[in-house]
């Protein structure tokens, strides 16, 4: 989508809340972790030297300065979600056409859901959370308004005869090609659950399908 917005770097920030931080505490449970990072200047120079360094300047390019809140997989030893710009900026083509019935995979910090509530062409809110303890250790903390619902369950095998206008999954940490063959058949299986007209969107699902293509084309990345 154009950037209508000048030459502000930044401007995707002003479609998101900006106060998650001190919104979500620090908290664990067996499996996930809340924890907050402070990112001075140099902190912020190393994240990109390393992204850049190990091909992926893309992911923090837009990384400034600041305090941000992150959810972690214990297990996994993977960051599920945060607030950095990159984050924003991956999420705001969804959160920009997001309109009627809406269906949201993917609790994380709630920051998406957060950021299309008030919007009035947003009628209604559907999230799906895999995860018990995440819903445990972050809904309960934010202001929700009466438009959200929160099921839990998991994407690949909940079902409902509920219709939306537009159905946005964001369930995976990383990007690779492994996710876009997850992704083609999760729009498979939610095929019948989009109105005539409607979207099924998944968060970088062109970076993946490009993964996906170098695949196929037996390219190697180091």
């Amino acid at each position: 989508m154009a950037n209508l917005f000048g030459d502000n770097p930044f401007w995707f920030e002003r479609f998101f809340p900006n106060n998650l931080t001190s919104l979500i505490p620090e908290a664990k449970t067996d499996n996930f972790e809340i924890s907050t990072i402070e990112m001075d200047a140099e902190r912020v120079r190393f994240e990109k030297m390393k992204s850049a360094f190990d091909g992926h300047y893309k992911e923090t390019y837009a990384l400034r300065a600041g305090k941000y809140v992150r959810l972690i997989s214990k297990k996994a030893d993977q960051i599920m979600m945060s607030n950095t710009p990159m984050e924003m900026e991956t999420q705001v083509d969804f959160v920009r056409s997001a309109k009627g019935k809406v269906f949201v995979a993917g609790l994380g910090i709630g920051m998406v859901t957060l950021a299309i509530q008030d919007n009035p062409e947003v009628t209604e809110i559907t999230i799906l959370e895999k995860e018990q303890e995440v819903i445990d250790l972050v809904a309960k903390h934010l202001p929700f308004n009466k438009k959200v619902k929160i099921v839990q369950g998991d994407a690949f095998t909940f079902t409902t005869p509920e219709q939306f206008d537009i159905l946005y999954f964001d369930i995976w940490n990383t990007i690779s090609a492994d996710n876009y063959r997850e992704m083609k058949a999760l729009t498979k299986l939610y095929r019948k659950n989009k109105v005539k007209g409607g979207a099924i969107v998944h968060w970088r699902q062109s970076d993946c399908r490009k993964l996906a293509r170098e695949d196929a084309k037996g390219y190697r990345r180091f």
